[in-house]
C-alpha cells in the first residue's frame, strides 16, 4: 500500500508587533491630539493608507495606552449599520509625552470626556476641510497648537485662555437700540482658534464656531440661553475694543482680518444618507480689519 507523501507547512513569518513604523505612529498620535479626537475614518483619510492597517495601528496604541477609545460614536457618523464598535480615539497624557521627547511637542491638553462628541467631530471635519482648502489654495494654516503658543504668558495661565470678555456699548449698535439700552458685560469663546498665512506673512485670524443646529438664530437674547446673536455682538464688541489682541497677543496686529465664523449644519446634514451630498455653511460675520473697524451690519455666506 502506498502511502501519501505529507509535506510540512513551513513556519508562518512572525508578525511585526505593529503594522506602522515609528514616524507613522508619531504622525497619527500627533494628528489625533492636535484635534482632540477623530474618528477611524478620519484618521484613515489623513494617514493614506489602507482602512484595515489603521484599524491594527489603533488597535497597538490603545493597548499601548498612548490612544483611548471615547464613547461609541453616534449612530450619524457610523459607516455600517452592523458596526457598533467604538470608533473614536483621543489620545492620552502618555501619548504627549511620547511626542515631546520625539522632538513633536503639541500645546494641548487631553481630551477627559465626550460630552459634545458629534460637536467634537463635526469641528474636526470642518478643521480637516479648512486644512484641505488653504494647502490648495497654496496658502499656510497656523492652528490652534501652535497659537497658544504666542499667546501672552498671562493668558496661558488662565483655565479657558480663549474666551474674550468685552462691553457691548449702545452707541456701537444703533440699528439694535431696542436690545441694547444699556452696556453689557458679555464674553464668548471660540471652538477653534486658526489663522490663514500668506507667503508675505499677512493674512486673517478665524475665530470658528460651530453650530449644530441647536441655536436659535433669530433670537436675539443677550442674557440667559446662549445665541447667535449674544455671540456675534460679543465678537464685535471684542475686535472693536482689542479685547482679542490684549488676550490673544499683538501678532493679530499683523493679520489682514479678524473674522468669526459660524459653521452650521443641522440635523439633516448628520443623516448618513446625505453625508457626502450635503451642503456645508459658513458663515462669516463682523470682518474687523486692521484698522480695528468692524463692520457690524455685513454678513456674508462663503
Amino acid at each position: 500500500m502506498r502511502m501519501r507523501s505529507t509535506t510540512e507547512r513551513p513556519p508562518a513569518p512572525p508578525r511585526e508587533a505593529h503594522p506602522g513604523s515609528p514616524a507613522r505612529i508619531l504622525t497619527i498620535i500627533s494628528e489625533i491630539g492636535r484635534y482632540g479626537l477623530l474618528t477611524s475614518e478620519q484618521i484613515a483619510r489623513l494617514d493614506g493608507g489602507s482602512k484595515q492597517v489603521v484599524t491594527r495601528i489603533l488597535q497597538h496604541l490603545v493597548e499601548a495606552k498612548l490612544l483611548r477609545r471615547l464613547d461609541r460614536a453616534p449612530r450619524q457618523f457610523i459607516g455600517s449599520f452592523f458596526d457598533a464598535r467604538p470608533r473614536v480615539f483621543a489620545v492620552t497624557a502618555k501619548g504627549l509625552r511620547v511626542l515631546e521627547a520625539a522632538g513633536m511637542p503639541l500645546n494641548v491638553t487631553p481630551k477627559r470626556n465626550a460630552v459634545l462628541l458629534a460637536h467634537e467631530i463635526e469641528l474636526a471635519e470642518f478643521c480637516l476641510m479648512l486644512r484641505g482648502a488653504v494647502a490648495a489654495k497654496g496658502l499656510s494654516l497656523i492652528d490652534e497648537p501652535e497659537l497658544k503658543s504666542m499667546m501672552p504668558g498671562k493668558t496661558l495661565q488662565l483655565d479657558k485662555p480663549l474666551r474674550l470678555q468685552a462691553i457691548a456699548h449702545p452707541h456701537n449698535f444703533p440699528h439694535l437700540k431696542d436690545l441694547l439700552t444699556e452696556p453689557v458685560d458679555l464674553t464668548t469663546e471660540p471652538d477653534r482658534l486658526a489663522v490663514i498665512m500668506r507667503p508675505d506673512r499677512h493674512g486673517w485670524a478665524l475665530a470658528i464656531e460651530m453650530d449644530m443646529g441647536s441655536e436659535n438664530v433669530s433670537a436675539q437674547i443677550l442674557r440667559g440661553k446662549a445665541t447667535w446673536a449674544r455671540k456675534a455682538i460679543a465678537y464685535h464688541s471684542a475686535w472693536l475694543h482689542g479685547t482679542h489682541l490684549s488676550q490673544w497677543g499683538e501678532w493679530l496686529v499683523s493679520m489682514r482680518g479678524h473674522y468669526a465664523l459660524r459653521r452650521q449644519t443641522s440635523r439633516h446634514d448628520r443623516h448618513p444618507a446625505a453625508h457626502h451630498a450635503r451642503r456645508r455653511r459658513v458663515v462669516c460675520v463682523h470682518d474687523a480689519g486692521a484698522d480695528q473697524r468692524a463692520r457690524c451690519a455685513r454678513s456674508r455666506v462663503v
